[in-house]
């Protein structure tokens, strides 16, 4: 600020003024008030949520538009995760493989969520408030069906997490097969083993991926590849102009590709698992043999 032509008295008032008037305007920012940094945890749709619960298992599942499904099952997660999204969505699922099934909608305010589900013949309903965490959910449940509280954590989990799973498991029990083959039989005897099995592996993934599925005709219904219009006639009847409706096609037999996409996956892991029981035996006893090595 420019005092020109001001008397000295009069400057340094405005001065002192200028001073405390800056000093009024300038207010710390209040960090309860200034946004997170941190990254909020988010909803997962890939996969459920587990939890278990002695001799059963507790699943909630999240869909896109807000749907939800909750339901108790005596079966491994990869057991569930093979059940189909419309049926669950339907309520349709095998009576033997789940104990009770139940569905409504989510709200989600930041890391807070709550539902209401109920059973398909909505005799019974149970609340649920809780909080979302990084792979987990904490949810606070009250049932209005026989009136009881609980509080319960669920761990997520995905396909191809449970598939990684099965694989470092089935690598664990080939390598301590492997280790124990070298202790009983020989170090050349457990390496040969080894490289048998992942050659053999190797072939029948080989082998798997020449395969060609066989065709089969099949009936597509499309609904909507005809315009439905108004009868020309009196009989409130309706003309499908245009389009085939029901028709035919050849396409690769679906129950075929789906035998033959399992079959692939299975020999890839039985690879993958090999290869990683290997690792494990040359950890032990070395890739290569030793020089004083019988």
């Amino acid at each position: 600020m420019r005092f020109r032509n001001m008397p000295l008295g009069i400057q340094a008032l405005v001065a002192i003024f200028s001073a405390m008037l800056c000093s009024a305007i300038t207010v710390k920012a209040d960090p309860a008030t200034q946004p997170s940094t941190q990254p909020s945890a988010h909803l997962r749709y890939d996969g459920l949520y587990r939890n278990s619960q002695s001799s059963f298992y507790g699943y909630v599942r999240f869909f896109e538009d807000g749907t939800v499904i909750t339901s108790t099952a005596n079966e491994q997660p990869e057991e569930v995760l093979n059940v189909s999204e419309e049926s669950l969505r339907n309520q349709t699922t095998n009576e033997s493989l789940f104990n009770g099934t139940f569905r409504g909608k989510v709200t989600i305010q930041g890391n807070q969520i709550s539902f209401s589900a109920v059973t398909a013949t909505e005799n019974g309903a149970i609340d649920y408030t809780g909080e979302i965490g990084e792979g987990q959910l904490r949810l606070d449940w009250h049932s209005h069906i026989d009136g009881t509280k609980g509080s319960d954590t669920y761990v997520f989990v995905s396909p191809h997490d449970e598939r990684a799973l099965a694989i470092r498991k089935a690598a664990e029990r080939a390598g301590a097969s492997l280790i124990r083959m070298a202790a009983e039989q020989g170090n050349t005897a457990a390496r040969k083993q080894a490289t048998d099995t992942i050659a053999a592996d190797q072939s029948e993934v080989d082998r798997l991926a020449k395969v060609v599925v066989s065709k089969k005709e099949v009936t597509v219904i499309d609904v909507h590849a005809g315009d439905i219009l108004p009868s020309m006639g009196n009989d409130n009847s309706v003309d499908i102009i245009g389009g085939l409706p029901h028709h035919t096609e050849i396409v690769p037999d679906p129950e075929e590709t789906a035998k033959l996409k399992s079959a692939r996956d299975s020999a890839a892991d039985k690879l993958s698992a090999d290869k990683q029981a290997a690792e494990m035996l040359w950890a032990k006893i070395g890739r290569e043999p030793a020089a004083n090595e019988k």
